[in-house]
């Protein structure tokens, strides 16, 4: 067993196919085939199940994943940390909320990419749940969620407090809650934490919307608002950046409309330089 060994696996385990683990890898498929089955024979164990669609993990592949997770994560900081010195510099994979990546991260990213060259960024878009996930797994070594996460091995890092509105075209009849009854409510999609709150929100006061719509990006979502289609759940923060002539907006009450942006990182994760320069911008930004 060793490290390209193991990087088969995780590629394997994420694109849940041999041949796409190939294509990410660039390895001809018949190296993944074979580096999977010397992992099998050297265990002596099943680590997936081959069919029509692809592979699935087995219970013991799960087990060794997540060994190998932490395997790579470490010979990966560990080459950050001693070859970086006193130079902030080297790779650093930041994940990140579209609104927060799309409104709050603009000018930090530009301020980091101005003032440390030498640090090879790279951003990933996604839900709050999912971002928690690729930090668990080491995908990334930080992110930007709403609301701290609870977990033995991630820290939370308070910035900002945002809150919820409930926005729609300014000729629809919306003065109450109550409407939503008869309105599509326009979402983002299930891991996100906006949406959570208001779902519960709406489940304590019993009212259910004619319909739900996911959307991708605020944008988007925006957009259909504009267009007469629904009722949208964003930030307050959003609500300040457009351009809100033809729309009216309901705050929710106080205990659902709260909301707070933070930064995770795994709390076993060496905070080598270009993290911790990185995270210093942000709380400075951050307002």
């Amino acid at each position: 067993m060793d490290i390209k060994d193991l990087m088969i696996l995780k590629s394997v385990a994420k694109n849940k196919s041999i041949s796409k683990a190939s294509d990410e890898l660039n390895y001809v498929q018949s190296n993944i085939t074979r580096s999977v089955n010397k992992l099998e024979d050297e265990l002596g164990t099943k680590l997936f199940i081959r069919h029509s669609r692809g592979v699935t993990m087995t219970n013991s592949g799960q087990t060794l994943l997540s060994y190998a997770n932490q395997i790579i994560h470490l010979l990966e900081e560990s080459k950050r940390v001693i070859t970086s010195g006193t130079e902030v510099a080297g790779p650093l994979r930041i994940g990140a909320t579209d609104i927060t990546i799309s409104i709050r991260l603009p000018e930090v990213i530009s301020l980091f990419s101005e003032k440390y060259p030498k640090v090879d960024l790279s951003l990933n878009t996604g839900y709050t749940t999912d971002l928690v996930q690729s930090v668990l797994e080491y995908e990334l070594d930080g992110a930007f969620v709403t609301d701290p996460v609870v977990h033995k091995n991630i820290e939370s890092i308070p910035l900002i407090d945002e809150k919820i509105m409930l926005i729609s075209k300014s000729d629809k009849d919306f003065s109450s809650f109550q409407n939503l009854n008869e309105e599509k409510l326009l979402v983002f999609g299930e891991g996100c934490t906006y949406r959570k709150k208001t779902e519960k929100y709406l489940e304590d006061t019993g009212i259910t919307p004619h319909k739900k719509i996911e959307f991708n990006s605020f944008e988007g979502l925006i957009g259909c608002v504009k267009a007469g289609l629904g009722v949208g759940v964003v930030s307050k923060r959003i609500v300040e950046i457009i351009d809100t002539s033809f729309i009216d907006c309901i705050e929710l009450p106080k205990e659902y409309s709260r909301i707070q942006t933070v930064f995770i990182k795994r709390n076993d994760s060496a905070d080598f330089k270009a993290l911790t320069s990185f995270l210093t911008i942000a709380k400075k930004l951050f307002h």
